[in-house]
This record gives structure tokens, sequence and C-alpha cells, in this order.
């Protein structure tokens, strides 16, 4: 068993997905592997992200791990990503324990499974509009000391900064693209969200 590290992020993928927590591009190779990526974006416990970063030689067969992610509070980890049609083939069970054991002897580092259903569950609609948002500065005429500090609707946010301020809907996304407002991110923002300020 061996592994060999790469300094920069490399993949195979068909498409690229740009990632303002690492500022950079990563390779997609499914669009499970980018819906990861935008909920890893938007994870305060996660602090960067990287795609394929080693290549691990388990048994004489090269494998390499999707993500490795680095994280606030639950260290570091590496990330497989499948579809859940992959889950259902002959000896995925017996090889992904195989490539378990050998990554963490190699690494010191777990590798998890990360599934299309679990992805599914995640609000990606807002999570893709958030990204977005994340090109666009926050408005300048939008005084954040002056916005509520105690968690509303986003509704009433909304019409608090159409009211007070020279501002469009993009610009309360933006505030929420950056940080400034959030929310529990287990479902779609919506009207009826209850979001907070984070800072």
């Amino acid at each position: 068993m061996s592994k060999r590290r790469y300094e920069k992020h490399r993949g195979n993928g068909s498409n690229k997905f740009y990632g303002h927590k690492i500022n950079s591009h990563v390779w997609c190779g499914s669009n499970n592997e980018r819906s990861r990526f935008l909920m890893l974006e938007f994870d305060e416990n996660v602090i960067s992200y990287s795609t394929q970063p080693e290549t691990f030689d388990v048994y004489g067969i090269e494998y390499s791990p999707d993500i490795l992610v680095h994280t606030k509070r639950d260290g570091d980890y590496y990330e497989e990503v499948k579809g859940d049609y992959y889950l259902k083939k002959d000896g995925f069970e017996e090889r992904f324990e195989l490539q378990q054991k050998c990554v963490k002897a190699l690494s010191r580092l777990p590798l998890r499974l990360v599934t299309e259903s679990k992805i599914k569950k995640a609000p990606l609609r807002t999570l893709n509009r958030l990204n977005k948002y994340q090109r666009q500065d926050i408005n300048k005429d939008i005084d954040i000391k002056k916005l509520p500090t105690k968690p509303i609707l986003f509704s009433q946010l909304q019409d608090i900064i159409f009211s007070k301020f020279n501002a469009d809907i993009g610009d309360v996304w933006t505030l929420f693209s950056h940080s400034i407002f959030t929310f529990d991110f287990k479902a779609e923002l919506t009207p009826d969200t209850l979001v907070w300020r984070a800072r």
C-alpha cells in the first residue's frame, strides 16, 4: 500500500465548479459531486475542501477519494460521493470497506460515504441561488448595524431592507451568500423561513 499527494485540485470530470470558499475551480465528475461541493460551500463547519488530492495504492489498484474536507470541529476526512445506483453493484460494500481501511492506514484519516439520497435532502435550489450571489458585493447602502439581530421571517427582513434602503431582492440574497444572515439549511429558503443575523 502507498499513496501519492497532489498539490493542486485535480480530477477528470467534465465540468467545473468555482468554490468561493477556496478561491479555486474544482472539477466535477458528476452532478452529485457538484451538488456536494455546493453543500460544502455553505457549511459553516467546513474551512476548505479539495478534489482528489491523493491517490492510494489499495493492494495494487489505484484509488482516489473524491474530496478531502477540512473542518473546524470534526478534523479532516475524505469523502466518496456515489449515486444510489452504484451502491447496488455487486461487491461495492466489500470494496469500499477495503478502501476505507487502506486510506485510514496510510493517511490516518477516515473515508466517508456520501450518497445521492443524502445530497437530494439538501436545499439545492437555495444553495444554487446563494452561490450565484457570492459573486455580488454587498450593497453599500445597506447599514448592517440597523438590521434586526433577533430571528425574523425572511419576508420580514426583505420588507425592512426594501423600505429602509435602496436595495432589491438580489441585495437581500447577497446578505445570505456572504454569511451576514443565515438560516437552518435543512430546508429551502422561503418567505416563511426563520432567519437571523450571523454577524
